[in-house]
């Protein structure tokens, strides 16, 4: 296993960078089996650690922290009002009591509004206020031009076709976790 992780140079027991040369990167990415997992799950990180500078760089020009730009961008993605137990079933890995405190915390900033909703009297309904929709509206231009600029330094690559595989990639890995079954272990 270390020798398989010693080829990815973040994973290199000795710490030696990553390297950029284009041949190894061909020919670790067409590599079979696990090697593959990997070179993806690099790629995710990479990708998610882009979404998570941004995050911050936002928030702190708009004086947010990166937990309520992240409340703040799930419910700029929600069509309509939506409730704190709409917002538990996202992707966003926060507790319940961290959110109602970011929910909270985004109210008192005027990023949002909450109402009691009128059919269930024990719910919240959650809306955006112009400021809330501005900051995330910046935040979708900054990472559609940070999205820009790493797709266009991929050779070849069609950015509508990637984002439609992530889309299906996302999707099975949604159900995947879902479902009841065995976990391989690395």
């Amino acid at each position: 296993m270390e020798e398989k992780l010693a080829r990815y140079g973040r994973y290199a027991a000795d710490g030696a960078a990553a390297t950029d040369d284009r041949a190894e990167r061909s020919a670790r990415s067409t590599d079979a089996g696990q090697d593959q997992a990997f070179v993806v799950l690099d790629a995710c990180h990479a990708l998610i650690e882009q979404y998570q500078s941004l995050l911050g760089q936002v928030g702190r020009r708009n004086e947010l922290t990166v937990n309520e730009m992240l409340v703040l961008v799930q419910l700029a993605l929600m069509p309509d009002a939506c409730t704190q137990k709409d917002l538990m079933g996202t992707h966003m890995g926060l507790s319940v009591s961290s959110v109602c405190r970011m929910v909270e915390s985004l109210r008192q900033k005027e990023c949002l509004t909450t109402e009691v909703d009128v059919h269930d009297r024990r719910s919240w309904l959650i809306h955006l206020t112009d400021r809330g929709h501005e900051m995330a509206e910046e935040f979708r231009d900054r990472l559609h031009v940070r999205l820009d600029e790493i797709l266009g330094a991929v050779p070849g690559l069609d950015p509508e076709a990637f984002v439609t595989i992530m889309d299906y990639a996302g999707d099975a890995a949604r159900q995947r976790k879902d479902s009841p079954g065995k976990s391989r272990s690395l």
